[in-house]
């Protein structure tokens, strides 16, 4: 097994191990967990790093450089809906299943902020920067887009939902393919994109329901 592989592995072993972590923090108010979820978005991305730097990788290497090409914003908007109607055509269009409780408009701000700054940057520097751009090396790019989507899907078994899981792998595929399509693997489109699709499941609720 190369360093590459390894690399992944390794990172996925420490997600998983923060992600177990995470699940104690039902007992923790609203802020509590938004405080410890950017405490452990800090440590993942930091360990991302130090692997990073091992391998000659740099944040360029990773995706974090302007798109050459600009339609790669619009279909990064457009990929984020396609799991919203993916979801409404699964659950035959019932609001109540489809979307988790509506909370109060600071919540949905707070949220939104969260996601942008903190949930889909980490999400995306790990995965489809630094996962993928690792399996790319010793793989074909397609069986690179599964494995990486694959390994999201697995770390999101702590959502407790087998869609959520099904979607997660569905999201990571569409947003590999995003990344290829900006012709020089930025990351830019995907986390906005991913951000956005996040934010939709809190404030289609807050107008729906």
């Amino acid at each position: 097994m190369n360093k590459n592989i390894k690399s992944n592995l390794f990172i996925i072993g420490v997600l998983l191990f923060l992600g177990l972590i995470s699940t104690l923090l039902n007992t923790f108010t609203y802020i509590e967990r938004r405080i410890f979820g950017i405490l452990i978005s800090v440590i993942e991305v930091l360990v991302v790093l130090v692997l990073a730097k091992r391998q000659n990788m740099t944040l360029r290497d990773m995706g974090l450089r302007k798109p050459i090409k600009p339609i790669a914003w619009v279909i990064g908007f457009v990929v984020a809906l396609i799991p919203m109607f993916l979801i409404v055509i699964l659950n035959s269009g019932n609001l109540e299943v489809m979307f988790p409780q509506k909370v109060s408009l600071t919540i949905c701000v707070i949220q939104t902020i969260y996601y942008f700054v903190i949930v889909a940057p980490t999400e995306e520097i790990i995965f489809r920067g630094f996962i993928l751009e690792n399996f790319n090396k010793s793989f074909t790019e397609n069986m690179s887009i599964l494995l990486t989507s694959f390994l999201f899907a697995f770390i999101h078994i702590f959502n407790g939902s087998i869609m959520n899981i099904v979607m997660a792998f569905i999201i990571s595929v569409l947003y590999c393919k995003v990344k290829l399509l900006s012709h020089n693997h930025s990351l830019y489109p995907c986390m906005i994109g991913h951000a956005f699709n996040d934010s939709l499941n809190q404030w289609l609720p807050y107008f729906l329901l």
